[in-house]
Parts: structure tokens; C-alpha cells; sequence
């Protein structure tokens, strides 16, 4: 599909009390064009609901926030944090009967247990356009590029949005490719991205796809956690090319795989406050 720029909202403060908050996790189009039906809307309104109130969440939900604008729950941990306010989780099964389902469970929650949250509003959508980073770097206008990968976790000992500011405000670029959404004011060589190239210096760009950022000069991918090996596959492919790879938390796996990671130049840096020193 075709992005245009947007705002949509993120965080905890995405759920809502009074209607049916169902969650998907993964690219589902027809769950938004069934949940919005006036079929789906009447079921809704007769158990006492306001809506179908349909967030993303995980990856994929994260893609289907991004090109369909709904709003983003946030990855693993908000939707743990939300689990007594969430009516369903869609991870890709017939769209009506999951509708019918999260009414039902809709009517059974206990609504005083409802914690509320204010979202915040972040702008998505915008290409990752290779060709024009590649032409700002050339022109000097940015310091290099730097790809957030996967999203935090409890183990995660990075502050990811001091160091987001930190990488910004010494006119890095910063692609983020995970399921939390981010934002922060350039520096001053970076100022002029938005206005020439139509692009913030600091882009969300949809999930962790690494294929999404092939192609950049001066890339270095961050990944401050890790729950899925697939992201440890993407550190090797990525330390294959010879692109920097910095991990927050060190992976939990046999000695020979760290190694393995230290071999392939894979670096380990847990205080989030050295990452940016590591970039030069």
C-alpha cells in the first residue's frame, strides 16, 4: 500500500472503557473492514458499547496501524500492562467470529477495573526513501543513519527515548522499526529534512523488517531487546554486510552463539548513555 503521512495515536491511553477493545497482532486488513461494519457497529451498540475499537500491537499490528490508521497499543509489555482491559486478541482467525467473541468477552469485563491513560500522538507513514537519505548524508545535512530494531523489554536496560534525543540532537538520523512509537527535535544540520526532503530526522517506519534499510550509507542498527531469534538472524545478516550492530541486552543463548555474535562484530553495550560514543 501507499503511505502518506499521518498522525495516529500510541500507548496504553488507545484502549477505551466503554467500547469492545480488540487488539491485532497481525497484518489484517479485512479484521479493520469487518470490525467497522454497520453489522459488527449494531453488535457492539446491543451489548452495551460504544464501538469496535480496533488498536494494533506486536509487528504486525504495528504494519496495520501504519497504512490503515488505527491506533498502536505498543509491543509486549503494554499489551501484558493492558491485559484486564483488552476484549480480544486477534492474531489472524475468522474476522466476524472474532468480532462476536470480543463483544461476549466485552460484556463479562469489569469495567471498574479500567485504568485510564492519556495517548500521545506521533506522526507515521513516511517512506524510508534510500536514495534521498543517501543524497542528505552526501550533502552533509546528517551524521550517519541509525535503525532501532525490535522494541525494549524487561530486561532492557537502555533509556531508548534519552538516547533517541541524544542520536537527534547530534544530527543522526534515526529510522525506528519497532512497535513503540518515537519522535525528538533535530540538530542543527538536520533541521533542513523535513523542509527539503519532506522527511523527520526521526522516522517511524513501520516493524522490524531489515530489509526496510539496505541500501543506507553509515548504517548502524541498535537493537535495545530481544524476544524473537528472528532478531538475532537479522544481526547476523545485517553483520554479514559489514553494518554495525549494537545489542542492548546480551541474548540468552549457548556460549558457542556468543562467539559466534562476538566473531561477527556484534557488540553488547547495556549502559544506554555509551551507545551514541560507540557511533563516533
Amino acid at each position: 500500500e501507499q503511505r502518506t503521512p499521518h498522525e495516529i495515536e500510541h500507548g496504553l491511553g488507545v484502549l477505551e472503557k466503554d467500547s469492545v477493545n480488540v487488539v491485532l497482532t497481525v497484518y489484517d486488513p479485512e479484521m479493520i473492514k469487518v470490525g467497522r461494519s454497520q453489522k459488527m457497529r449494531k453488535l457492539a451498540r446491543d451489548a452495551g458499547a460504544r464501538r469496535i475499537n480496533l488498536v494494533g500491537a506486536l509487528c504486525g499490528g504495528a504494519e496495520v496501524s501504519y497504512n490503515h490508521d488505527i491506533p498502536l497499543l505498543g509491543g509486549a509489555y503494554e499489551v501484558e500492562e493492558a491485559a484486564d482491559m483488552i476484549d480480544y486478541v486477534h492474531d489472524g482467525e475468522d474476522a466476524a467470529k472474532a468480532c462476536e467473541k470480543a463483544v461476549e468477552n466485552f460484556s463479562r469485563r469489569d469495567k471498574a477495573l479500567f485504568r485510564h491513560f492519556t495517548p500521545k500522538r506521533y506522526t507515521v507513514g513516511h517512506d524510508i526513501n534510500i536514495e534521498a537519505i543517501n543524497e542528505a548524508q552526501d550533502r552533509n545535512m546528517i551524521n550517519g543513519v541509525v535503525a532501532l530494531i525490535g522494541t525494549d523489554t524487561e530486561k532492557c536496560t537502555w533509556d531508548v527515548e534519552e538516547l533517541i534525543r541524544e542520536l537527534a540532537e547530534n544530527d543522526f538520523m534515526v529510522i525506528n522499526l519497532s512497535c513503540s512509537l518515537r519522535a525528538a527535535e533535530p540538530g542543527a544540520k538536520a533541521r533542513g529534512l523535513q523542509k527539503e526532503y519532506g522527511f523527520p530526522s526521526v522516522l517511524n517506519g513501520g516493524c522490524c523488517e531489515p530489509g526496510k534499510v539496505l541500501g543506507l550509507k553509515n548504517l548502524t542498527v541498535l537493537m535495545p531487546g530481544w524476544r524473537n531469534p528472528r532478531l538475532l538472524t537479522a544481526a547476523f545478516a545485517f553483520a554479514s554486510e559489514h553494518i554495525p550492530v549494537i545489542l542492548g541486552t546480551m541474548p540468552f543463548v549457548i556460549p558457542e552463539v556468543r562467539n559466534q555474535l562476538k566473531d561477527a562484530g556484534i557488540s553488547v553495550e547495556t549502559d544506554s548513555s555509551k551507545v551514541a560514543e560507540l557511533l563516533g
